[in-house]
């Protein structure tokens, strides 16, 4: 996400999330949700759409969109200290929603000059590289050495109450055919 929404630099938030996607393709056996999909849930959680980078907001929209991963991030562009220079800082994590636990926090920076793309993809493989943890690898996957850790979808909730009064002078007994 462009966090201090720059609009000259809008397209690295398309080109940083193709990057990682190519990227984690090449190695990686993964379903993707498709965006239109986790962009209901969110609509519905209330989980605002710029909100993403933070760590509470793909928290919740991963536990609500039910993704076994979530990478997520943003990235601001400043100037350096003491330079007209521009320079790109970015943070990215990774949750293990199966675990409920973050299994990478990093932070990358670079100059923002005509390498530009070539710092996008090294962010890519640095999130390849941290996604090791918990997507399975292509080749670990064809041999079979890899367990499925898909969350069961299944949940049964019985809720009921009981509260015994009786009205008048009527002996009331409760039993599988009666009603009150």
């Amino acid at each position: 996400k462009n966090v201090l929404k720059k609009s000259d630099y809008d397209y690295l938030e398309a080109s940083l999330t193709d990057a990682v996607r190519n990227r984690l393709k090449e190695k990686f056996v993964y379903r993707e949700i498709e965006k239109s999909e986790w962009q209901s849930v969110a609509k519905q959680n209330y989980v605002i759409e710029e909100d993403l980078y933070t760590f509470t907001a793909a928290m919740n929209l991963g536990i609500n969109a039910q993704p076994d991963v979530a990478i997520f991030g943003g990235f601001f562009i400043e100037s350096k200290r003491g330079s007209s220079q521009q320079e790109i800082r970015t943070r990215v994590r990774i949750l293990d929603l199966n675990e409920r636990k973050e299994i990478a926090d990093f932070e990358m920076k670079s100059v923002v000059d005509a390498s530009i793309f070539e710092t996008v993809e090294k962010i890519a493989d640095r999130i390849a590289k941290e996604a090791a943890a918990v997507l399975p690898g292509k080749e670990a996957w064809a041999k079979g050495e890899v367990a499925d850790k898909t969350r069961p979808m299944n949940q049964i909730s019985i809720r009921g109450g009981y509260s015994p009064l009786a009205f008048g002078e009527k002996d009331r007994r409760v039993g599988a055919g009666t009603q009150h």
